[in-house]
């Protein structure tokens, strides 16, 4: 699947190795052929940068939709079997979908709750 992503980061300042408030992202891209926008945060930097869990929160906009992803990681890599609270709402179910290739008819508005786990 191509993604193309332009991402900014906010700057990081840690004093006596602690950075003490979350860091942002924020950035536009596509994915396939479709334009996005995200902001994204990781809440728990200190206890990243110590090894520890990182708490994250993602919204994304795209095809007239929204998506959140929010969840702890056990660790940096640590992405398997991890539950993450999973929101998408929208005008329209199939221009979700067809952002990856999957057809179905159009569909009234919706919002859907769900958890992710790779």
């Amino acid at each position: 699947m191509r993604l193309l992503a332009d991402l900014e980061f906010d700057t990081i300042q840690s004093t006596e190795a602690r950075i003490g408030k979350a860091v942002g992202a924020k950035g536009t891209g596509r994915i396939r052929q479709s334009p996005f926008r995200l902001t994204a945060q990781l809440l728990s930097p200190d206890e990243t940068a110590n090894r520890g869990r990182n708490q994250l929160s993602l919204r994304a906009w795209a095809a007239n939709n929204v998506i959140d992803v929010k969840g702890t990681l056990p660790s940096v890599a640590d992405i398997e079997n991890v539950p993450l609270q999973t929101q998408a709402s929208g005008r329209d179910m199939s221009e979700l979908l067809a952002i990856i290739g999957v057809a179905i008819p159009q569909t009234r508005s919706y919002r859907l709750k769900g958890q992710l786990i790779k």
